[in-house]
Order: structure tokens, then C-alpha cells, then sequence
């Protein structure tokens, strides 16, 4: 029998992030294009089969309802018994419900086969990331990057993680819903945390493209932060850095940094996006985007993931960039195990 602490050791090594190996655009486009051409194939058996389970519910429940129809006709205006009738209609109405559910099921199977098949597969070609669906990044994780937008609700999916050369990377797609205005959404996009293997800095850096939301902070929750000037003009007009340790701030803003960090941008349609450098061993971006990057295609259009991956992949790029620009590792650091930064 498998002991209570054995259980644990082998749920703990399955949720275990592997180490992320940088892939060539070649080699990725071609394993794309492999996961593609699968996807299509399990789309249109899923379709093929929808179709044939819709013509056999809506002929079926056709006639279920016209079938209850005449009980309740019957019933109410020939034997003059409401409840009868009542009780034959809804006996029409049942199997036509059932019908509709049975019909569905291809669709669900599709969308089901996606998550649990495919963007592992995606996940994997990254780099060897690993891919949770339902998970992402612990909001208590994020308070104190400071660049967060006031919220009521967080709910956050399609994470993809991965350690590279000791540092822990955790990116999911987010949403935030509005405090006072229910179900107005104040960030729909991406978050990214880096956790670095041990402490490398002191204070608190912010880098932002998000000028409306800089200034409307920067006299309240950043007014222990002082702003420092970017040295070349066309990023200065792009990003402002604020930041209460400015030695630290001349390295985090550094001009290959900060191209490193438009490029992302650019690739998000010039998203705005903000990064904190923070609590002496995390890093924190997040980039506003509208678009489900990774649910399932409609069933009747071709996969159109293909476009989102090679964006993501681009992304990872160039973070794992940041990280090697920054030289946030040494080569023999051990990984951190200690924490747990997942919802």
C-alpha cells in the first residue's frame, strides 16, 4: 500500500516544471504544423459526427414535440383535463431536450480534446513548457508589483510554466472584473511572473507603456517612486520608468532591455504593457489583449491557433532574452521548490 508521504512526493513531481529548452522558429514551425494538421483531423471527425447527431435530433425532436402537442390537444380539449395535458406536453419536450444535449456532445468532446490534447502538445513544443488549463498565477503573488488596476474578480487560465536556468516563468492568459460595474472587465490579456532563484535586488522598479494609469498613480500608490529618464528618445516616448532605487532602475532600463520589451509589445498590436521589478526576486508583466489566444477554432472554420502559437512562442523568446540580458542566473543555482505560486 502507498503511504500518505509517497502520495504527496508523486503529486508533487507531476506537477513538477521542467526546464524550458529554447526551440528554433524552424523546428517549431514545422511541429506546429504537425499539431495543426491533428487538430483539423480530430475538428472534422468532430464535425462530421455533430452534423449527423443534428439531423437525427432535430428529426427526432420534431416529432417528440409534435408529439406532445397532440396529447396536450387531446387531453385539454377532449377529455377537458388540464393537468393531462400539461403532463403530455412536457412529455413531448423531455426527449427533445435530451435529443439536444446528445447532439452537443461532439462539440464538447472537441473542446474538451483541445485542452487536454493539443495545448499540452503546444506547451511541449515551446520549449518544454507545461501547460495547466485551469490555473494561473496567485493574486497574492501580485499585489506588490503595484501595477495591478482596482478589481473585484480574477480568473485566469491556460497557464504555461516552466524553470530556465533557475528561474521559475509562469504565464496564463487573465481577466479582471470592475469593483462597482459587474461584469465590466478592467484587464483582459496576459500575465507573466518570473521568479528568480534567489534575491538579486533591493527595491522596486516599474516600467510602464501605460501613461493614463502612470499618472493617475504616480502622486498615490507610486509616491514613495520617482521617475527616471530613458536615454534614448524614441523609447523615452514609448515607456516611462519610475523607481526608489535609480541604480538598480539604470540596469532594468537598459536601451536592449527596452527594445526587448517593445518588440513584445508590438507583437500584442502595441500593447501597453507594465513590468515591476520587485520584492527582491520577482518580476511581474502584464500585457492587456483582447484575444483568446488558445480556445478551440468554431468547429465549421479551420484551426487558426497557428498564429497565436508562433506569437507565444515569439513572447517566450524574448522574456527568456530579458532573463539572460538581465543575468538573473548563475548555472548551478538550485531550484526553488518552496513555493506556490499557482491558484
Amino acid at each position: 500500500m502507498v503511504d500518505a508521504t509517497q502520495q504527496d512526493k508523486a503529486h508533487n513531481s507531476s506537477h513538477k516544471d521542467e526546464d524550458i529548452n529554447p526551440v528554433s522558429h524552424q523546428h517549431f514551425s514545422s511541429e506546429i504544423k504537425k499539431l495543426i494538421d491533428e487538430a483539423e483531423d480530430i475538428r472534422l471527425a468532430r464535425m462530421r459526427e455533430y452534423e449527423k447527431r443534428g439531423f437525427l435530433s432535430f428529426s427526432l425532436g420534431l416529432f417528440s414535440v409534435l408529439a406532445g402537442a397532440c396529447a396536450f390537444g387531446w387531453f385539454f380539449f377532449v377529455r377537458l383535463d388540464l393537468l393531462l395535458g400539461i403532463l403530455g406536453l412536457i412529455a413531448g419536450v423531455i426527449p427533445s431536450y435530451l435529443l439536444h444535449q446528445y447532439k452537443m456532445r461532439p462539440l464538447q468532446q472537441y473542446e474538451r480534446q483541445h485542452k487536454m490534447v493539443f495545448m499540452p502538445k503546444l506547451a511541449k513544443a515551446l520549449g518544454n513548457l507545461k501547460y495547466r488549463p485551469k490555473s494561473g498565477i496567485k493574486i497574492k503573488m501580485l499585489g506588490p508589483a503595484r501595477i495591478l488596476p482596482s478589481f473585484e474578480n480574477y480568473h485566469a487560465e491556460d497557464c504555461l510554466s516552466g524553470t530556465y536556468k533557475g528561474t521559475k516563468l509562469i504565464l496564463s492568459e487573465a481577466r479582471m472584473t470592475h469593483r462597482k460595474q459587474a461584469g465590466h472587465l478592467v484587464f483582459d490579456g496576459v500575465f507573466i511572473l518570473l521568479q528568480l532563484s534567489e534575491e538579486r535586488f533591493t527595491g522596486q522598479t516599474i516600467i510602464t507603456a501605460d501613461r493614463h494609469s502612470a499618472k493617475r498613480w504616480q502622486g498615490k500608490r507610486w509616491k514613495d517612486l520617482q521617475s527616471f529618464t530613458v536615454e534614448n528618445g524614441d523609447l523615452a516616448r514609448i515607456f516611462d520608468v519610475y523607481t526608489d532605487t535609480p541604480k538598480e532602475a539604470e540596469n532594468f532600463a537598459r536601451e536592449e532591455i527596452l527594445e526587448r520589451l517593445k518588440e513584445i509589445s508590438t507583437e500584442f498590436d502595441k500593447s501597453p504593457l507594465s513590468i515591476s521589478f520587485y520584492k527582491k526576486k520577482y518580476i511581474f508583466i502584464m500585457i492587456p489583449y483582447d484575444v483568446d489566444m488558445f480556445e478551440p477554432s468554431n468547429l465549421y472554420l479551420p484551426i487558426t491557433t497557428s498564429s497565436n502559437a508562433h506569437r507565444c512562442k515569439k513572447e517566450v523568446d524574448q522574456i527568456l532574452a530579458i532573463i539572460d540580458m538581465l543575468a538573473l542566473y548563475e548555472p548551478n543555482v538550485a531550484k526553488d521548490k518552496s513555493l506556490h505560486l499557482y491558484t
